[in-house]
């Protein structure tokens, strides 16, 4: 998922069991990712995936720094 050259930031106050659950829903969506990917034949789809699976990547390390 391609974003405008501007990068805006989002500042969010979960609790610890929010940011749990968020978590856990977000590796969930990792998880189907990558069969997502490899049954794809449209190349930009499949590029628009993987950039996905990069931004959710990035969220769910900073998810574990938070979350207990």
């Amino acid at each position: 998922m391609r974003v405008a050259n501007k990068e805006a930031t989002m500042n969010i106050e979960l609790s610890p069991a929010q940011a749990a659950v968020v978590r856990r829903v977000l590796e969930q969506r990792l998880s189907n990712l990558s069969s997502e990917i490899r049954h794809t034949d449209t190349p930009r789809i499949r590029e628009e995936l993987r950039d996905e699976r990069e931004a959710l990547r990035e969220v769910v390390l900073k998810l574990h720094g938070v979350a207990a």
